[in-house]
């Protein structure tokens, strides 16, 4: 489910021409998807989320 998150998360980030994104991009996207607040951690510790800072995010494509 997690892959499907970030697939999401990428189509949204490629949509909105984003390299970056925050937390909050992150949380929208995923409980609009249906998902939890506890999946948000488990996609920020994925090996394809890059920690830019505290607050941003990369995702490798």
């Amino acid at each position: 489910m997690i892959n499907n998150y970030l697939e999401i998360i990428k189509h949204e980030m490629l949509v909105e021409s984003l390299e970056t994104i925050d937390r909050n991009f992150i949380k929208e996207i995923v409980l609009r998807a249906g998902g939890k607040v506890s999946d948000i951690d488990i996609i920020l510790k994925h090996p394809s989320v890059k920690e830019i800072n505290e607050d941003l995010f990369y995702i490798n494509k």
